[in-house]
């Protein structure tokens, strides 16, 4: 496989990754991991509250497809946790997958790996969440071909 095959944001964050024979490019490496490896520890929720990456990010991992370019998305691969009975605020302890159908923008989580202000943090936060649960956004035809 030639290093032109990866996607382009995949290689530029030096991402391990599975890819099936179809297009479909998914990093081994969680949001948290990613950010932990730069001391990226927390990031402040949307009530300016300061939370922890490793437990909201640690399920959450970039896929990418490409379409005469590259979409990118997120998914989740969440394991068994216990954060509540551990009396941690986390992101929720059953198991399932969740993959979003809306696009990703990749630079927003490069520009706070490059620069981890409060405010590109934040700006990373609002975009996972505008991607996995803010309402009114349109799947990218790519991702639901």
């Amino acid at each position: 496989m030639t290093n032109e095959q990866i996607p382009p944001k995949f290689r530029e964050l030096d991402l391990p990754s599975v890819h099936t024979g179809d297009g479909f490019w998914m990093s081994r490496k969680s949001i948290a991991d990613i950010l932990l490896e730069r001391d990226i520890r927390t990031f402040p929720n949307d009530r300016g509250e300061t939370r922890e990456c490793g437990l909201f990010f640690d399920d959450w991992h970039l896929y990418a497809i490409e379409d005469g370019g590259w979409v990118y998305s997120l998914v989740k691969l969440r394991e068994q946790e216990h954060d509540r009975e551990e009396g941690r605020i986390g992101d929720g302890d059953t198991p399932g997958v969740t993959v979003s159908f809306i696009s990703f923008r990749p630079d927003i989580l490069i520009q706070c790996l490059a620069e981890p202000t409060m405010e590109n943090r934040r700006a990373m936060n609002r975009e996972i969440n505008r991607v996995v649960s803010l309402r009114g956004q349109h799947p990218h035809p790519a991702l639901i071909a």
